[in-house]
């Protein structure tokens, strides 16, 4: 039997999946061909910039750096 707690964190889990699969298909039915348009305009907020910069760092460091350091 699942308690209360788990379940409460497994239905958050599933509604962040969802909300990730919508905004992903949501920005590849808006691009349809103009994915380069799409990027440009993304890029154009220096905070969308960070992020992306954020984004890559943290995967280097957890992923690409691993057990060098």
């Amino acid at each position: 039997m699942i308690d209360h707690e788990t379940a409460q964190r497994r239905r958050l889990r599933v509604r962040g999946r969802r909300a990730c699969n919508g905004c992903a298909a949501h920005s590849t039915a808006a691009s349809r061909g103009h994915a380069e348009e799409l990027f440009d305009r993304l890029l154009e907020d220096r905070t969308v910039r960070v992020a992306v910069i954020a984004i890559w760092w943290w995967l280097g460091w957890h992923f690409l750096a691993g057990d060098t350091l």
